[in-house]
């Protein structure tokens, strides 16, 4: 039987995950609000990953699963720092409408931030 590599796994639930916050923080307009001046030039959430403390029950639950818990770690430096719950809870809903769809729908992806991210360094203002 083959080993499980995990490794391998952890690094694919890494960028769903980093994916999928990406494209919740931009269906919701954080990037109008973001201090990130390439986030709102781009239209879409593409600073950096942050880890958050608002992630802890998530990393538990893949170390206990035997991850390392690094894949869920982090969140987009808005959703991380956004200090009303309002902005947060609407960021929660949103993923789980996003996830939701994914589930229904296999012809569905997750869009790539690849080339926007590449396009020009961020600078928070």
């Amino acid at each position: 039987m083959d080993d499980i590599d995990i490794a391998g796994h952890d690094r694919r639930l890494k960028e769903h995950h980093e994916r999928l916050c990406r494209t919740a923080a931009t269906s919701v307009a954080f990037y109008v609000t973001c201090n990130i001046r390439k986030c709102r030039r781009d239209r879409g959430c593409t600073g950096p990953m942050v880890e958050s403390d608002r992630q802890a029950s998530k990393v538990a639950a893949q170390r206990f699963m035997g991850l390392s818990g690094s894949a869920a770690a982090h969140l987009p430096l808005c959703v991380a720092l956004v200090q009303e719950s309002i902005y947060h809870d609407r960021f929660l809903t949103r993923r789980e409408a996003i996830l939701q769809a994914l589930a229904s729908d296999r012809s569905l992806h997750l869009p790539r931030f690849d080339r926007r991210m590449n396009g020009r360094p961020w600078t928070e203002e």
